[in-house]
């Protein structure tokens, strides 16, 4: 096994023992599975519902908080490992609802809290048995040096958006492959070779190495559009509550809907002008900025359908000191990145609109979010 592999197994098998402590997850689900025990010998017993109520709450507390301390990529490296279902955030959601759901009998919500907390209690003791021995065969506890690349970019791709097929998954590798290029391009004025750091397959995770002017680039982008649909989010909430008013005419809904279509293409326009701000080359900027128009457009897209992007720096003392003050404003707001659920309405992309070749064309006006696909006909004629 490769020492950089070996890191990984390490270092995601200390993270689970890490969290696990520091959350009390084992601790607060096997009281509440005692608590249930309790409950279903004595019902009446008012000091077994005190108990229940509070480690539920402490269950769920330390629950939710792996929505903001576990990165894409370490989501994906415990999935790897089979334990995906025990850091999965809405775990307390299932055992909250055993006991809501059942509380005129415990022997039922004690059956099913008994059985996630004996799952999980043998994980963990996996996890942590697998941790010594790794400790015991001295396997690297850090990563190897000399780094390729100041980064990377990690590209977790939802198995929904390719349908679990190995040539829609081709087609997504192919997107990030040319996004990173047109990125490249628009960073150094020539196109890079886009070396592949790493490939996990449980939830499928691509990891490319890249220069700090790329990782600078998507970074910026995702988080403009990540704004801008927060915005989103807030006027569809807007338009479902007055819709439910009933005191807004159909006229000044329709406006309202529009401007979300406004606020995502015109992030889609910021974002390509952005990563052209200091291009150069006059006979390949058309073609440059068309390219990445798609692929942005494309991107924000997937983030719709479920994609996430981790960016990850390397830092290092050898480097010179500017370089390392754009690693650590990189490193911030790649820390802010937080992607929203699967969109129920997407906006940007329709099936069919997956690569150059295969994309239709789809021209979205401003004053209306009908959109005109075109396609060629026998002898070259628009239809």
């Amino acid at each position: 096994m490769r020492n950089d592999c070996r890191y990984k197994l390490y270092k995601t098998l200390g993270l689970m023992v890490r969290l696990d402590d520091e959350l009390k997850l084992e601790e607060s689900l096997a009281t509440i599975n005692e608590a249930l025990v309790n409950l279903t010998n004595s019902p009446g017993a008012p000091q077994h519902q005190s108990v229940l109520a509070a480690a539920l709450s402490q269950f769920s507390s330390g629950a939710q908080q792996l929505r903001d301390l576990l990165t894409p990529s370490e989501s994906s490296a415990i999935a790897e490992l089979g334990g995906a279902e025990f850091f999965d955030p809405d775990i307390q959601a299932k055992v909250r609802d055993a006991v809501e759901h059942n509380a005129m009998t415990p022997a039922v919500a004690r059956d099913i809290v008994k059985d996630i907390a004996r799952r999980r209690e043998a994980f963990m003791q996996t996890v942590s048995s697998s941790l010594a021995g790794l400790k015991t065969l001295l396997v690297p506890t850090t990563p190897m040096q000399n780094a390729p690349s100041p980064g990377t970019a990690a590209f977790v791709i939802p198995r929904t958006i390719f349908k679990n097929e190995l040539g829609e998954f081709a087609k997504e590798l192919n997107f990030i492959n040319q996004l990173a290029q047109h990125l490249s391009e628009a960073a150094t004025e020539e196109p890079q070779k886009i070396e592949l750091q790493s490939l996990s397959s449980s939830i499928p995770m691509v990891s490319i190495a890249a220069g700090l002017g790329v990782l600078s680039l998507l970074g910026t982008v995702i988080n403009s559009f990540l704004d801008a649909w927060a915005k989103v989010q807030k006027i569809r909430k807007a338009v479902e509550d007055v819709k439910a008013l009933g005191l807004i005419s159909k006229t000044a809904i329709a406006e309202m809907e529009e401007s979300i279509v406004t606020t995502v293409e015109d992030v889609v326009e910021q974002s390509t002008t952005l990563c052209l701000k200091d291009y150069t080359k006059v006979g390949r900027r058309n073609e440059l900025e068309n390219g990445l128009r798609r692929d942005i457009r494309r991107l924000f897209g997937q983030i719709e359908l479920g994609l996430s992007v981790e960016i990850v720096t390397h830092d290092s003392d050898k480097l010179p000191k500017d370089t390392r003050a754009e690693l650590v404003a990189l490193n911030n707001l790649a820390k802010t990145m937080r992607f929203p659920a699967v969109a129920q309405h997407t906006l940007l992309l329709t099936e069919g609109e997956i690569l150059e070749g295969e994309i239709e064309t789809t021209k979205t006006t401003r004053k209306t979010t009908t959109t005109h696909k075109t396609t060629k006909g026998k002898g070259g004629q628009e239809q």
